[in-house]
């Protein structure tokens, strides 16, 4: 398989990356899993989560990367979510991103698509 990202991933990828320099460094990552509090987060709840970096993720559109845009998405491709996945990973983040874009978003879009019942805990 050949990957070769668009000039728009690319320029998606480098606003993911600046997000995410903001949002998740590595003081943050040490406080999800219960290490010293976090310079941005003020938490240290050890849940294993970056909130501040997940919120900024979800208003940018990133989990909605695969979604057709009438369901709300930005609906690009599969070749889209790789770098955004190596910016996650370069800053460590523990959040779940490439299974929430990649797969749990754009499966209950395809359900919802159908008419299927889609509900929130």
């Amino acid at each position: 398989m050949r990957f070769a990202p668009t000039e728009e991933h690319t320029e998606f990828a480098a606003a993911v990356r600046s997000l995410l320099a903001d949002t998740c460094t590595p003081a943050d990552v040490a406080a999800s899993w219960g290490g010293e509090v976090g310079s941005h987060t003020g938490l240290g709840s050890g849940d294993g989560r970056v909130r501040p970096a997940w919120d900024a993720l979800v208003e940018m559109g990133v989990l909605g990367l695969l979604v057709p845009e009438q369901h709300g998405g930005l609906e690009m491709d599969f070749d889209a979510l790789a770098p955004i996945v190596e910016e996650c990973g370069r800053v460590a983040l523990p959040d779940p991103v490439g299974d929430t874009a990649g797969v749990v978003a754009p499966l209950l879009a395809t359900v919802a698509g159908q008419g299927g019942a889609v509900s929130g805990p």
